[in-house]
């Protein structure tokens, strides 16, 4: 879209500007100017920030992720992008900077206790080479972050996230400025109906229902389970109070309709 714009202001531009030339179309330095404004403001570009244009020395794998908590299904995942290749797998901890309504069940817990959570993971599953925290997901973020120490090869992802991340992936424009590997893309991860979330790890602990917690996380995390259930109910319990507290403020109306009673 953005490419066909640019011809429509390439046409458009060359009507206005370059008709043939007649005493009327001698520019003066003002429409000189103005022609030059015109065309640096119109031209659109999807320019992404490129810190590292050569390729990184190790080859690796990648996966972008919550971990809220470190469930079996991540695990899975990770394990089979390692597969496919050999290659060791780095994960990139995703958290916003803001939080939403919700995130107090969907994201309780912490930068700190979530790399806490990979280290124990790291010791049980060896390629697993190294966690990096981001704030967004964008592939040139990751690239700088990766680079000049890795390259990677596949990116990991479950088949929700196909469309999104294939266009960062697939985009020629993107892969051209980044340098990346002829082989560098998208590695599918198919979701059924068995697959472990973390909304269902969650729920196990909120339950206390911590045989279900030890049989949908990988080992190495079990001894957190206090601390994890513990963050998450002290989470959870800030939305209660803030919702106890919202509903005791009266409106003005709410106000004299007590009194009239």
């Amino acid at each position: 879209m953005i490419s066909q714009l640019n011809n429509i202001v390439d046409k458009i531009n060359d009507v206005v500007f370059l008709e043939k030339a007649d005493e009327n179309s001698i520019y003066n330095y003002k429409n000189f100017m103005m022609h030059n404004n015109i065309k640096s403001e119109v031209t659109l570009n999807e320019a992404l920030t490129v810190k590292h244009a050569e390729q990184g020395k190790e080859l690796v794998n990648m996966f972008v992720g919550r971990f809220q908590p470190f469930t079996l299904g991540h695990a899975k995942v990770l394990e089979a992008i390692h597969k496919q290749n050999g290659y060791p797998v780095i994960v990139f901890l995703i958290k916003a900077k803001s939080k939403k309504k919700g995130d107090e069940f969907r994201k309780p817990y912490s930068e700190d206790l979530q790399i806490k959570m990979f280290k124990q993971v790291q010791k049980q599953y060896k390629f697993l080479k190294e966690i990096i925290v981001l704030d967004r997901g964008a592939i040139d973020y990751m690239f700088n972050e990766l680079r000049p120490k890795y390259e990677p090869v596949l990116w990991g992802t479950g088949s929700d996230r196909m469309t999104s991340y294939g266009y960062q992936v697939n985009n020629d424009s993107y892969r051209d400025q980044l340098n990346v590997r002829s082989d560098f893309g998208l590695f599918e991860i198919p979701r059924t109906d068995n697959n472990i979330s973390a909304t269902q790890v969650r729920n196990a602990m909120l339950d206390g229902d911590e045989s279900l917690f030890k049989k949908t996380t990988p080992k190495a995390i079990h001894k957190m389970y206090d601390v994890l259930k513990s963050e998450l109910e002290k989470s959870m319990e800030m939305v209660a109070a803030s919702k106890v507290v919202s509903e005791s403020v009266m409106t003005f109306q709410e106000y004299m309709n007590k009194l009239k009673s």
